[in-house]
């Protein structure tokens, strides 16, 4: 399947980096630059660089984006809007604050920083899936996209949203530049309200004049005000820079997030879904214990931490109500006793904002649903949403966390988590999708408690990072009607590509390693992928119907290392030669039975070494050595 498929908030910071223009050294180095006020504007301007950007403040009031007349007096630029209200932006040491103030009763879909200017050579910008599972890689800039192809990309949501093409939007923030040029970093720095993105097009008539749209909202969403309310945007992230890779450590830096605020590592384990799938039962949790264990072992023999075991999907009696089924029916605090005994930390898998329309839930409360909001699951039907802001429906979440955490779970793998930002009718007036969900991860954490470890799959990544301690980076790694394929691991590795920021501050799951299924060859390119996240390494199979070679299998030591390294591989050609013209999938691979996903050939290791990947069907140069097809590189150039 493809899915595993108002109050006032805080004020909006663009962190300002250093100071624009040329440093003594040589050769020429242009130091990083950020938003500043002349006395008519607020720009990106760096004449080292070469870069000029301008932005004005625009809003969304009803259906309609509305340019207004914008002025900067005292360092704050004002932007008026006839029968709408004011939105100012405001910079202080290198903060700049983003507020709207409305003069009248409106509906707010929207706020909008648009800028319009030169950024040398810019061919290519990230675009980036809004969660786990979303295609996400670098394309190319276009012409700008029509309205009503935003706003039903705006609308995306499930199945649909992750197989985007990516060419009208990027979700939470993007990179535009070349391998030629400067380059320009955006992104939200935390998520209180708004669905944040980027829009990044090339202006008409022009080879060099780009547009770039920082966004709050648009679309379904909106908010009903009334004269004298104020609303704040979220915090973004700017700067212009001849370093790239060095600017999005910096914006990653700024993000909100908990890395290290527990005492946890980067997980080494087994988890039950890639083989066994939901027919999973107590028997075979305990069949591949010691398997595992002897093979996790013998490849990282110094590995200080327990090892994991993670029970998937398949233990429940029905989504929204979590309790063993039959399979289980010694229950799950025995089933996670005797892992324990076994030298194991206890992981289990469930989907806590889902219900099944069928269940004793559902049917009972109702009201506990978010109305008109549903996903659409491959198997189980149209799964209805629970809406935490109902408190008995809260209420129900917390317990829920606290029994499984009292079971002996201390790893919750919380799966299809962008349901909760669903739009829909909630109990409570006002609340966006995203206010909703940043409720349900802080009932989660708690209910949870601060040492156990949470893994947020089927999320988005930036909203999440401040509860959890791990986030799932990229799409499954195989499906149940598809079995184990190469076109998987492309696919992995383009997410993590377009997502290893994220990874410097959370620990990533790249998804298990899969041992059978596909020449050893290719499972050794799928491990190295595996582990390009550096935040966790898991196993997958039903290892006690796996042929001994696969189980003794030589693996490269340095896969481990990175898998388990705590920080990701960091790409070195984040913007390929020729960038697409928009994203392909998984899907679209397995049926051309050809990769066509853009994937960096260049990698830096934690360790400072480098790897040279071609995943591609035929042999290519890369740094100057000839890569194989499929197949993975130690110690290049």
């Amino acid at each position: 399947m493809f899915s595993r498929t108002f109050t006032k908030l805080g004020p909006l910071f663009l962190w300002a980096i250093a100071f624009a223009g040329c440093s003594d050294s040589e050769p020429e180095v242009c130091a990083p630059a950020s938003f500043a006020f002349t006395d008519t504007e607020l720009v990106l301007n760096n004449s080292c660089l070469k870069v000029d950007l301008r932005f004005e403040g625009q809003v969304q009031v009803d259906q309609e984006w509305k340019t207004g007349q914008c002025a900067v007096t005292n360092q704050e630029m004002k932007c008026s809007f006839v029968d709408a209200g004011v939105y100012t932006l405001k910079l202080n040491e290198g903060a700049l604050t983003s507020s709207f103030e409305s003069s009248a009763q409106i509906t707010l879909r929207g706020l909008r920083i648009r800028g319009q200017g030169a950024l040398p050579n810019a061919n290519a910008w990230l675009s980036n899936g809004f969660q786990s599972w979303s295609q996400s890689g670098v394309i190319q800039i276009g012409r700008q996209p029509t309205e009503n192809a935003v706003n039903k990309a705006l609308r995306l949501e499930g199945d649909p949203e992750v197989l985007r093409e990516g060419t009208e939007l990027s979700w939470w923030y993007s990179f535009i530049g070349s391998s030629t040029g400067p380059s320009v970093v955006a992104g939200v720095t935390s998520v209180d309200r708004w669905r944040s993105w980027v829009s990044v097009y090339g202006a008409p008539g022009t080879e060099q004049d780009i547009i770039v749209e920082l966004n709050h909202g648009g679309a379904e969403e909106s908010l009903s005000l009334k004269a004298g309310d104020i609303v704040d945007g979220e915090p973004w992230f700017v700067q212009a820079t001849a370093e790239l890779n060095s600017s999005l450590k910096t914006y990653a830096q700024k993000v909100n997030h908990r890395k290290h605020s527990a005492d946890i590592q980067p997980a080494l384990g087994w988890n039950s879904w890639y083989d066994l799938w939901d027919k999973v039962s107590s028997e075979d949790i305990i069949a591949n214990a010691s398997i595992a264990a002897t093979m996790l072992n013998a490849w990282v023999p110094n590995y200080e931490s327990e090892l994991t075991m993670v029970i998937d999907d398949g233990w429940q009696t029905a989504w929204g109500e979590w309790f063993p089924n039959d399979k289980f029916s010694q229950g799950m605090d025995a089933v996670a006793q005797d892992i324990a005994q076994k030298g194991w930390r206890p992981g289990i898998w469930l989907a806590p904002l889902l219900v099944d329309p069928m269940s004793a839930l559902a049917s009972e409360h109702p009201d506990w649903l978010i109305m008109g909001a549903a996903f659409l699951h491959p198997i189980h039907g149209n799964l209805r949403v629970l809406d935490v802001t109902n408190p008995e429906a809260a209420e129900h979440l917390k317990v829920t966390i606290q029994r499984i955490v009292g079971w002996g779970y201390r790893m919750l793998k919380i799966d299809f988590l962008f349901a909760g930002t669903f739009v829909g009718g909630r109990k409570a007036d006002n609340v966006l999708g995203l206010e909703a969900y940043k409720i349900a991860l802080d009932i989660i954490r708690s209910a949870a408690g601060e040492k156990t470890e949470l893994l947020a799959v089927g999320a988005p990544g930036i909203p999440s990072v401040r509860y959890v301690d791990a986030w799932r980076v990229g799409p499954d790694i195989a499906f149940e009607q598809t079995g184990v394929n190469w076109h998987f691991i492309p696919g992995q590795a383009r997410n993590i590509a377009a997502r290893w920021p994220i990874c410097t501050i959370t620990y990533c799951d790249g998804d298990p390693a899969l041992l059978r299924g596909l020449p050893e060859s290719e499972v050794k390119v799928g491990a190295w992928v595996a582990a390009l996240a550096g935040g966790a390494f898991f196993l997958s199979d039903n290892l006690t119907k796996l042929e001994e070679s696969r189980k003794n299998m030589d693996l490269d030591p340095k896969v481990f290392a990175l898998g388990l390294a705590g920080s990701p591989a960091i790409p070195l050609d984040n913007f390929p030669k020729v960038p697409p013209t928009q994203l392909t999938s998984i899907v679209d691979d397995i049926y051309k039975q050809k990769t066509t996903h853009v994937v960096p050939q260049r990698w830096q290791l934690p360790s400072g070494e480098t790897i040279l990947m071609n995943l591609t069907e035929n042999e290519v140069p890369v740094a100057e050595q000839v890569v194989p097809a499929r197949m993975v590189v130690v110690g290049g150039e």
